[in-house]
């Protein structure tokens, strides 16, 4: 029985096909916090050095990250709140040059990010090292860091951690800098007694502050007042300060901006010697590119040229290096090839139908010649004319006869019942 291909069957077909062809995507993997951190230590930036509270220090970590992470992972170390570090941002690098992974440092924390260097290379691991200024360690013995997955690493803090000891009140001039926790800038504050502050006369001594000609000058960070006496506080009085106004009067001061030839000149108009100690404070900041270790020095000079203090600040820029062992990554799985849609059944070949055998033909009647010399039948007289043409009749009516039962079995198939 001949059967024609249903609809449905397509359908379901171009289904299949779909849905091998959505498998056969693959999703991006999301980045992962991996455990990467596997020691931390600290140390002065001067070298035997006890470290005390407003210390600048060198954090030092090695990292080491799992065999199974990928480009894009991250792992994270928090800091305690008695290590302030330099914001930094720097690339990881192996010793032939090629990037590891990309580190930022900020306050809270840094988060290094690996690239797909990670992806052909096993048993990745390197240093790190940043900087950062101790922030209440008197008498503390250690801190503790944290991972970006909860484990706490402790962190020796050399000499102790002992008090800080105590700067008294300054006699002469006198010249602190310090970098800046955004890494980039240099804070100096100039320190003049009121003693030191007029001359013999009681009139307003001039001094000179010199930077380094590397460094820019910040205007819109100076600021100028006095300690009051008594407030002095082993140094630690910026929020005791009353800030003084430019002017000509009493309790003002005179400025001059020679920062084109990276200097200020400045005077305390009216000083008076009542055991105050005046404060200039303003921030440089340093050149990019500059070279870790880098020193930039300041001074300050009174009216006949004499140096009257002085004071240096070095450039501290964070740096890191990993390497691994190189891998030969898995060969991708082939993308399976997608299914071949059902064709249709062939159309079963139509059955030949059987040829009639051809009709016998009839003995014919012997001819004798007629007495008028004519052919006719012997036995009846017919002409043999008259019987080649009934002959012929049959033959067509035969012929008629298949080629109808020939349509009849090339007639579609009905589907009624």
């Amino acid at each position: 029985m001949r059967t024609r291909p249903r609809a449905g069957t397509a359908v379901l077909a171009a289904i299949f096909l779909l849905t091998s062809a959505a498998t056969a995507i693959p999703t991006a993997a999301s980045a992962a916090e991996v455990e990467g951190v596997t020691s931390v230590s600290i140390q002065p930036t001067e070298a035997g050095r006890a470290i005390r509270d407003g210390d600048q220090v060198q954090v030092n970590v090695t990292w080491a990250v799992p065999d199974t992470t990928e480009s894009g992972d991250t792992f994270t170390l928090s800091f305690p709140p008695e290590i302030r570090a330099f914001t930094a941002d720097f690339t990881l690098v192996n010793p032939e040059g090629t990037a590891v992974g990309r580190c930022v440092v900020a306050v809270p924390d840094f988060v290094c990010t690996m690239n797909d260097y990670v992806d052909t290379h096993n048993s990745v691991n390197g240093g790190l090292r940043f900087y950062a200024r101790a922030n209440n360690v008197d008498n503390l013995d250690s801190v503790e860091f944290e991972t970006g997955r909860g484990i706490s690493i402790p962190a020796t803090l050399p000499g102790g951690g002992g008090p800080t000891p105590g700067s008294g009140v300054p006699s002469r001039p006198d010249k602190y800098g310090y970098l800046r926790s955004d890494g980039s800038s240099v804070e100096w504050t100039v320190s003049i007694p009121a003693a030191s502050a007029a001359d013999a006369n009681g009139e307003p001594i001039t001094f000179t502050d010199t930077w380094d000609s590397r460094l820019t000058y910040l205007p819109s960070t100076l600021r100028i007042g006095y300690v009051p006496a008594g407030s002095w506080n082993d140094g630690n009085n910026w929020a005791s300060v009353i800030f003084l106004s430019p002017g000509s009067g009493a309790n003002t001061y005179s400025l001059q901006d020679r920062s084109a030839s990276s200097s200020v000149s400045f005077s305390f108009n009216a000083p008076v010697s009542d055991g105050r100690v005046y404060v200039v404070r303003y921030s440089t900041s340093i050149p990019a590119g500059t070279p870790d270790g880098a020193s930039f020095s300041n001074s300050v000079f009174s009216p006949t040229g004499e140096e009257v203090a002085e004071d240096s600040v070095s450039f501290l820029d964070a740096s890191g290096e990993g390497a691994g062992v190189g891998v030969t990554p898995p060969a991708e799985p082939a993308t399976p090839s997608e299914p071949t849609a059902p064709t249709e059944p062939a159309t079963p070949a139509q059955p030949t139908v059987p040829i009639a055998p051809a009709t016998p033909a009839v003995p014919g009647t012997p001819v004798v010649p007629a007495a008028d010399g004519s052919k006719a039948l012997a036995a009846t007289g017919t002409d043999v004319g008259v019987a080649g043409q009934l002959a012929l009749a049959l033959l067509v009516l035969g012929a008629t006869g298949l080629l109808l039962a020939r349509s009849r079995a090339r007639a579609p198939f009905s589907t009624r019942r």
